[in-house]
């Protein structure tokens, strides 16, 4: 991905293939896939990136996508002392993001801080909108189907049913997973496999392991607290909240995780409780 600047705008350009000469068949196809897919997702939605156009560089052969450009970066980028409430919000508007794409049977396949941008508007007091970007590795849905195969993704942001007789599957429920674990290394400053463990634990029906599920559960809750640099014990309520949207999320059963929308009206839930 580049910046630049057309007439003056400052743009995003990603670079589908680079190599002189004609573009390979690869490239085209992901190319024509991210445009389909971005063309009809930014239609009703301000939390999908922007695509402005396509570009042809002649003397080089490449062919660009050109984008928005996310002012800020991505969700990884952004200044930590933004503050709890903004954070919070970033997070309604990526959902909201994914819960548009899920009404257009659009899967995104690789959901991860990378692809969560945020741009900072020139209004005062300044405006941060959350985007979600990188639709190279999305797919369609089939009609009346729940899944879909091919995709992409990341290390430690696929879901274990995402393989499935050795071929790469896409569906709703493994963007929520992906995103439930976005939220909790975000949060939390843990890495997926540390979440993940930690997850486990809490979700977990050994009797044995009650006391080791409640001392997991102080300890995330005062990760998430020392992150977003508020009082745990006034914030409990908004705590428990975002734990229960990442636990959700994060199941190991498909089918017992959280919706897009119902992470909107939870994360609502959970912006409406935080005391600065």
């Amino acid at each position: 991905m580049y910046r630049g600047f057309i007439n003056g705008r400052c743009v995003a350009i990603k670079v589908v293939h680079e190599k002189p000469g004609t573009p390979n068949e690869s490239g085209n196809s992901t190319m024509l896939a991210e445009l389909n897919h971005v063309s009809r997702l930014q239609i009703g939605c301000d939390n999908i990136v922007r695509l402005l156009g396509l570009s042809h560089v002649q003397s080089s052969g490449a062919v660009c996508l050109v984008y928005d450009f996310a002012n800020l970066g991505s969700f990884l980028q952004v200044p930590a002392d933004i503050g709890s409430k903004v954070a919070v919000g970033l997070v309604i508007d990526f959902a909201k993001g994914i819960q548009h794409m899920h009404s257009c049977s659009v899967v995104h396949g690789d959901i991860k801080p990378d692809n969560l941008l945020v741009h900072r508007d020139d209004s005062n007091p300044p405006h941060l909108k959350g985007m979600v970007a990188d639709f190279g590795f999305a797919r369609v849905l089939p009609k009346g189907q729940d899944t879909v195969v091919g995709g992409g993704g990341t290390r430690g942001y696929i879901p274990p049913e995402a393989f499935k007789n050795s071929r790469l599957h896409g569906s709703r429920a493994r963007d929520v997973y992906a995103f439930g674990i976005t939220l909790g290394t975000m949060f939390m400053g843990l890495s997926p496999e540390q979440l993940l463990r930690k997850i486990q634990t809490l979700n977990s029906n050994d009797a044995s392991l009650a006391a080791r599920r409640r001392a997991v559960l102080l300890e995330m809750e005062q990760h998430i607290a020392r992150q977003f640099d508020i009082d745990a014990v006034q914030n409990k309520s908004c705590l428990q909240i975002l734990l229960q949207v990442v636990r959700q999320s994060c199941h190991a059963t498909p089918t017992w995780r959280s919706s897009a929308g119902r992470m909107v009206l939870e994360m609502q839930r959970c912006y409406d409780h935080i005391h600065m």
